[in-house]
């Protein structure tokens, strides 16, 4: 069972206070204390982990929890679980008990990483793709393809004439 969903079955149990998740908890007490709906289920979408533009993370995010119509402190909740790797490292550095409001979390979020944007990238960039000694050809032409879905403006035409 997914450590979210653990914490969700306690609160639903009645329990006042979570399972202690560290020495640092950042949501506040009154988001703590919500109790979630029955019916309530957590998205599952890929971890962020700054692999991706966060705006995009957002995106992917508000859509599942605007289906649920859950709460502001669910919003809350849930978000901590499509946190991984340094993602989840830097929310538990957030102060104590500082997060009142899925709109503070957002903005939190944002602020520390949208500096992060994608740098433009032109089709130009394509030319010095090389195949690695030890890529398969198949590996090659994924990572190949999955740099030419990332350029602003991506012509084929021009792309598979260079091929």
């Amino acid at each position: 069972m997914h450590f979210l969903e653990r914490q969700v079955q306690e609160l639903k149990k009645g329990k006042e206070e979570l399972p202690h998740f560290g020495s640092n908890q950042p949501l506040s007490k009154s988001i703590m204390a919500e109790v979630p709906l029955e019916r309530f289920r957590i998205p599952s979408i890929k971890l962020y982990d700054r692999s991706i533009y966060p705006y995009d993370h957002l995106e992917l995010f508000s859509p599942h929890m605007l289906v649920q119509s859950g709460s502001n402190a669910m919003w809350c909740w849930v978000f901590l679980a499509t946190l991984g790797g340094h993602a989840r490292t830097w929310y538990s550095c957030l102060s104590h008990r500082s997060i009142n409001s899925w709109g503070e979390l957002k903005t939190y979020f944002l602020a520390n990483y949208t500096p992060l944007k994608h740098h433009r990238k032109y089709f130009m960039a394509l030319v010095n793709i090389k195949q690695n000694q030890c890529e398969s050809q198949r590996d090659f032409v994924a990572r190949f393809n999955k740099e030419a879905l990332s350029i602003d403006k991506f012509d084929q035409k021009v792309v598979m004439v260079a091929l």
